[in-house]
């Protein structure tokens, strides 16, 4: 996920978050996901991470399974 977010591969972020990756998964710098697609000024990937984070349902509007 971190690879992706840092890349912009914005189908890849989405296919991983509704896959159940962590988004919430910190790197050896500290960094998260969200971090790297902000930084690197990759607003659709930071967006769907973002999105992520405000509810319990995946991008299909599907509840997660816990």
């Amino acid at each position: 996920l971190h690879f992706a977010a840092k890349t912009g591969l914005t189908r890849w972020v989405r296919a991983l978050i509704e896959l159940g990756a962590d988004i919430y998964a910190v790197d050896q710098q500290g960094y998260t996901p969200y971090d790297y697609a902000v930084q690197m000024g990759h607003n659709k990937c930071a967006a769907l991470l973002f999105a992520a984070t405000q509810a319990p349902l995946t991008l299909s509007g599907t509840k997660r399974k816990r």
